[in-house]
């Protein structure tokens, strides 16, 4: 199982998805909105088949 959440500067959560073959494009969560430009903050967990998570955290910056 995979989990990815996207945040913006303020920490507001603007995306997530639970889809591994589906990423961010830029969408807000009910992609009513593209968001703008800037630096997101994004956490990835990961679970395993033997229940291990891993967690995943960092920065992405989207251009436009």
């Amino acid at each position: 199982n995979i989990e990815m959440y996207i945040f913006d500067r303020w920490g507001q959560q603007i995306y997530s998805n639970t889809n591994d073959t589906q990423g961010w494009n830029g969408s807000s969560h009910h992609e009513d909105y593209y968001a703008p430009a800037g630096v997101y903050q994004y956490i990835i967990i990961i679970t395993d088949n033997l229940s291990w998570n891993f967690e995943y955290t960092g920065s992405v910056r989207l251009l436009r």
